[in-house]
């Protein structure tokens, strides 16, 4: 197999997982407040990860470029 269908076999991949994963996702949303709160039914340190995790991608994706471009 050469590199070029090998790189289209993981794009597709990761497409047809990531579809998956929203259509189960899309059947058991079932009103907008399960949408938005997830029906209050995760754990606090599920929430806590989750948290953790957006911040780290904030300070990836936006403070760092930004300081590097401040102060280099």
């Amino acid at each position: 197999m050469s590199t070029v269908a090998l790189g289209w076999a993981a794009v597709l991949a990761y497409f047809a997982v990531t579809t998956a994963i929203a259509v189960r996702g899309a059947r058991r949303t079932r009103s907008l407040a399960s949408y938005a709160i997830g029906g209050r039914d995760l754990p606090a340190w599920v929430v806590g990860l989750s948290l953790a995790a957006q911040l780290t991608s904030v300070a990836t994706f936006v403070v760092n470029p930004g300081l590097v471009y401040a102060f280099a």
